[in-house]
């Protein structure tokens, strides 16, 4: 999946997202050499999947100490869209 939202400040960002099974990955498409927990790929833990939502948490804390863990919130619309939310970030999901 290709995740894809607009910052605070505007900017358009995009996320790598897998998900297998047993979890899966999440790595943002973007660096900041102030913040050295932005792009890194984290695991994801799956708190619950049903037909219209999945949650997941992205686990930055377990690839960098001091790096903060990331909630996820994706669902299914009536028109076969998949958007979704991370905080206050209103997301948009395509399947790779």
């Amino acid at each position: 999946w290709t995740a894809t939202w607009d910052n605070k400040d505007g900017r358009p960002l995009q996320a790598n997202l897998v998900i297998t099974e047993t979890g899966g990955t999440w790595q943002t498409l973007a660096q900041r050499r102030l913040d050295p927990c932005v792009g890194k790929e984290a695991p994801i833990e799956i708190k619950s999947v049903s037909q219209q939502e999945l949650r997941f948490t992205a686990r930055h804390s377990e690839v960098l100490m001091g790096c903060k863990d990331t909630n996820v919130k994706m669902h299914l619309q009536p028109d076969g869209t998949v958007t979704g939310n991370r905080g206050q970030d209103e997301m948009r999901f395509s399947k790779n």
